[in-house]
């Protein structure tokens, strides 16, 4: 870089001004350089990583299989991986990324006495229950998304209506005239 500059004819008042320009550049990009070689030769104290981390705890369920998760519905405890999205008085709606398959062998080890429809993509299990609810019949539609699987659980049970009630007073149970329109609230 040195020579450079000694071939370089000496700055007069002819010399262009991108000349000097050019020669200003060449002289800043060859500060910075040096510069930064200097810099770069100090060490910075590193961090310190933390210690290990231990590995997560074992689960039951091997590879390929769903263990059981903290959300449930209708007494059914969802399998991990899945989330509660809508939940209504008789239907439940859940979402995960999990294995189509992982999540139908688990739906089958958990149900009792279901009836399958089972297609490439979708699984029907109607009239199933629950062990701890073996009196509410349910209906799970198991069907598989681009990244996941969707999970719709419906109860199936009706109870039967009081005995001893008119039909005007089913209705009017249910917030509603036997026209089928909305009781207005009077104490509102």
């Amino acid at each position: 870089m040195a020579e450079y500059f000694r071939r370089q004819p000496p700055l007069t008042a002819t010399t262009s001004a991108l000349a000097r320009w050019r020669q200003r550049l060449l002289i800043s990009m060859a500060l910075s350089c040096c510069l930064t070689a200097v810099g770069c030769k100090r060490q910075r104290p590193r961090k310190l990583l933390p210690a290990a981390i231990p590995p997560p705890p074992a689960d039951s369920a091997t590879e390929g299989e769903l263990g059981a998760g903290r959300e449930t519905a209708f007494g059914f405890v969802l399998p991990r991986g899945l989330r509660v999205t809508a939940r209504m008085r008789d239907t439940v709606y859940a979402k995960g990324r999990v294995g189509f398959e992982a999540a139908k062998r688990y739906l089958r080890e958990q149900l009792v006495d279901s009836h399958a429809e089972e297609s490439k993509n979708r699984l029907v299990l109607s009239h199933a229950t629950v062990a701890q609810h073996p009196d509410d019949k349910l209906r799970f539609v198991l069907s598989q998304t681009g990244n996941g699987v969707t999970l719709v659980i419906r109860v199936k049970t009706h109870h039967e209506a009081e005995p001893g009630l008119s039909e005007a007073e089913r209705w009017k149970r249910a917030g509603l005239t036997p026209d089928g329109e909305v009781i207005e609230n009077e104490a509102r």
